[in-house]
């Protein structure tokens, strides 16, 4: 709720990354670099059977409206596409949008980014 209100009211869904082993930890800002508009962060992490974290999933998001134009207008609904990896991105990011807001999805293990993409698409085409 917290982050939907940042997001100018748009609801935000907290995606069951558990399929893959991952929990939901928290919501913030997100630090992503977009000019004047409201972007949020949700957290999930993945613990080894000693409690020591063993991953980390990020999901960035922000409105459609005014972020990334150029980037989501060749996108359909639930697509996602691979973004260019930037100096500073160490990860292969994929993004989508939903129309009303835009996901960047960012996993340090990478080989669990195409099913959790897989898990937040399946959600975001339930939830409509």
């Amino acid at each position: 709720a917290n982050l939907s209100k940042r997001l100018d009211g748009l609801p935000v869904t907290v995606f069951d990354l558990s399929p893959l082993g991952y929990e939901f930890v928290g919501a913030g800002r997100s630090g992503m670099p977009f000019d004047k508009v409201p972007s949020g962060h949700l957290i999930y992490r993945k613990l080894t059977p000693t409690g020591k974290i063993a991953g980390m999933v990020s999901v960035f998001v922000a409105p459609a409206r005014g972020c990334c134009k150029r980037m989501i207008e060749k996108l359909r609904p639930r697509e996602w596409q691979t973004a260019s990896d930037g100096a500073r991105c160490q990860h292969r990011v994929l993004y989508s949008t939903d129309r009303k807001l835009v996901y960047f999805l960012v996993c340090c293990d990478e080989s669990d980014l195409d099913p959790a993409a897989q898990i937040i698409a399946q959600a975001a085409a339930a939830s409509k």
